[in-house]
């Protein structure tokens, strides 16, 4: 197989005081150029409320969050 589906379903946790945690979830898909010696990953990540302190650059506290990562993985 060179395509796969990914899910994932997480927590976050802020560690500071009076701060709740919250879920994410996340699908994607990884493609084995050369098996698992090289391999393209990409996923897209819902936050439902991102959990900060104050207001950052990231956004107001309690903010949703939708995040797209790509990565190439190479072993060695």
């Amino acid at each position: 197989r060179k395509v796969e589906a990914v899910a994932r379903v997480g927590g976050i946790v802020a560690n500071t005081e009076g701060s709740e945690g919250t879920w994410t979830y996340a699908a994607g898909l990884n493609y084995y150029i050369q098996g698992n010696r090289v391999k393209l990953q990409t996923d897209v990540v819902k936050v439902e409320q991102v959990p900060l302190a104050a207001r950052s650059w990231l956004g107001d506290a309690n903010d949703g969050a939708l995040i797209w990562r790509v990565q190439l993985q190479v072993a060695f």
